[in-house]
């Protein structure tokens, strides 16, 4: 049998575990939802398209159609 003081361990590092994975999780964007571009990147139109293209580019050596 297992000491009670080792499952109450095990039982807080699960916990820990589960609590930072939610931490690092991406977040689900809400769709259609306007995200603001900052860097470089602000005040640069992102349409559809330019998805498409990249996906394009990114999977043309591998003959995969996207």
């Amino acid at each position: 049998m297992i000491p009670d003081f080792i499952l109450a361990r095990i039982t807080a590092i699960q916990k820990e575990l589960d609590d930072l994975a939610r931490a690092v999780a991406p977040q689900p964007a809400n769709e259609g939802e306007t995200l603001r571009l900052k860097g470089i990147w602000q005040g640069t139109e992102v349409d559809e398209t330019d998805f498409e293209d990249a996906a394009r580019s990114l999977f043309k050596s591998t003959g995969v159609e996207s």
